[in-house]
């Protein structure tokens, strides 16, 4: 099998690649603002009777690392994509399939709506043929 013509990235994979690593600039930053964010007063939250509870420190903490180490395995990721590894283009569809899955669950905001369609775009752009090759020229 030759791989003429697939030592360029389509752009399709470029613009996925800076979608994740977008994403794990914005889970480090948030996962780091969960971890610092008990210092001082807790944040609060409204119940739903409308009383406000304290958010316990320990929650704020371990969400923070989760999310941090989400961040972290986005870096991973969008390295991986712009490699061309066949289990990148794997994991992203399964995560975009994922987020469109909870995104549902968002539908009466905004936001749900736009990771549906971000969500949508990201499984399109890695599933045209140039990217199908694009992840499965190395052995």
């Amino acid at each position: 099998m030759s791989t003429a013509g697939l030592d360029k990235r389509p752009g399709g994979v470029t613009l996925v690649a800076l979608l994740i690593f977008i994403a794990a600039i914005v889970n480090i930053i948030f996962g780091f603002w969960l971890i610092l964010s008990p210092v001082g007063e807790n944040p609060t939250i409204d119940n739903s009777l409308g009383q406000a509870k304290d958010v316990p420190t320990l929650w704020l903490i371990m969400n923070g690392l989760l999310t941090l180490l989400l961040g972290l395995i986005y870096v991973w990721l969008g390295r991986m994509t712009l490699a061309g590894s066949a289990s990148a283009q794997v994991l992203i569809q399964v995560l975009a399939v994922i987020n469109i899955v909870f995104a549902l669950f968002r539908l009466a905001d905004w936001s749900g709506w736009l990771a549906i369609v971000i969500n949508v775009l990201i499984l399109g752009l890695v599933s045209t043929k140039g990217a199908k090759a694009w992840f499965t020229r190395l052995p």
